[in-house]
């Protein structure tokens, strides 16, 4: 009884994991700026080496945050680790 209980949770909870990651899809230059900003690179240089805008860097990580409902980029970054983005 004690087996079928936890498989029980254990594939529920796994199940939860994979639609919370389906949620989080990222598109685009998203997973290049997160995975930037996870090396610690600020605005301005994860856009030198994008070759994009400052302003659209800002834009895909104002973007990440709400897809991870994320209130600060520490939060961002360990989420984004556990769903094993980075």
């Amino acid at each position: 009884m004690v087996f079928s209980s936890l498989f029980f949770w254990i594939s529920r909870f796994s199940l939860r994991l994979t639609y919370e990651k389906w949620k989080l899809i990222i598109i685009g230059n998203q997973p290049s700026v997160l995975q930037l900003i996870a090396e610690g690179l600020t605005n301005s240089d994860i856009a030198d080496k994008l070759f994009i805008s400052t302003t659209t860097v800002d834009t895909h990580r104002k973007n990440l945050l709400t897809k991870f409902e994320a209130k600060n980029t520490a939060t961002l970054i360990r989420m984004a680790a556990h769903y094993e983005f980075i």
